[in-house]
């Protein structure tokens, strides 16, 4: 497990998303982002920054002037901020078939993000009950 995450360590920059009107979707939905922000977060240049602080995992998203910042124990609920608007929930993160996967414990919420290396790519895919969308990050 902490080999997989061990492995996100560092800094990503975006490169891509798989469909800007699915990502777009997702993001008003499993976020609950007005229109226009969903927009500008689409289209946002943005990093991801994986640390470890003691037993903790650390992600901070960076984009436009902004930033979210969740720590972590994999298996532990702990308070995601998965809005930029600065809404929390309680969320757990697990390792699932050797990617990180990150879920609500409110089981009414279907937003999932989910972490992974592939080729040399950091790929987070945000998904609800019918959508997904993919981004992709370099080093």
């Amino acid at each position: 497990m902490t080999d997989i995450l061990n492995s996100f360590l560092g800094t990503w920059v975006h490169d891509h998303d798989s469909d800007m009107d699915d990502l777009i979707e997702i993001l008003m939905q499993g976020l609950a982002l007005p229109l226009p922000m969903a927009r500008v977060l689409a289209v946002s240049n943005q990093r991801i920054q994986f640390s470890k602080e003691g037993n903790f995992y650390v992600v901070k998203t960076i984009f436009e002037g902004h930033s979210m910042t969740f720590k972590f124990i994999p298996g532990q609920p702990f308070n995601e901020m998965y809005n930029p608007m600065g809404k929390t929930r309680k969320a757990v993160a697990n390792i699932e078939n050797g990617k990180l996967t990150i879920r609500a414990l409110d089981a009414k919420d279907k937003y999932i993000s989910t972490w992974e290396l592939r080729g040399g790519q950091l790929l987070l895919t945000l998904s609800d009950d019918d959508e997904g969308a993919v981004r992709y990050f370099n080093r």
